[in-house]
C-alpha cells in the first residue's frame, strides 16, 4: 500500500495504476484468508486434532509472499533495482529486488513447496502416495 505514492516507470503515481490496486487488493484478501487459516489451525490444533492447515498456511505464505514482492518489484521497475530504495523491512533490510530474491529461501524450511504439495495431496485431499 504505501508504494501506492511512488512514482511508477511511467512517471504517475501507482495508486493511480488499476494493476496496482488490482495487486494490492489481491494481496490483501490473501493476507486475510492466511489468518483465518490459521486461526482454524490453531482451533483445532488445541482442541487436540490433527492440523493439516499448517501445511497450507507454509505454501499458501511463503508462495504469496514471493508473488507480493515480485509485485512490488515490477510495480517500481527499474528503481526496484536501485539498493537507496529499500523493500519492505523483514528479516533483513534490502532493495525490492534483494528481497524478492531472498524471498525464494523462504519456501524451503519446513519442507520445500513440492514437499508442502505432497502432504497436503495425501493429509488433505486422501490421495495416494
Amino acid at each position: 500500500i504505501g508504494l501506492g505514492d511512488r512514482e511508477g516507470p511511467d512517471g504517475a503515481l501507482l495508486r493511480d495504476n488499476p494493476r496496482f490496486r488490482d495487486d494490492v487488493a489481491g494481496f490483501y484478501i490473501d493476507a486475510q484468508a492466511l489468518m483465518l487459516m490459521g486461526y482454524r489451525g490453531f482451533s483445532k490444533f488445541i482442541g487436540g486434532r490433527a492440523s493439516p492447515e499448517h501445511s497450507l498456511l507454509k505454501l499458501y505464505g511463503s508462495e504469496t509472499l514471493q508473488k507480493c514482492l515480485d509485485a512490488g518489484a515490477e510495480a517500481l521497475g527499474p528503481d526496484a533495482l536501485d539498493i537507496q530504495i529499500l523493500g519492505p523491512r523483514m528479516w533483513r533490510e534490502g532493495s525490492w529486488a534483494t528481497q524478492w530474491l531472498r524471498s525464494f529461501a523462504g519456501t524451503i524450511p519446513g519442507g520445500t513447496s513440492e514437499i508442502q504439495r505432497n502432504i497436503i495431496a495425501e493429509r488433505v485431499l486422501g490421495l495416494p502416495r
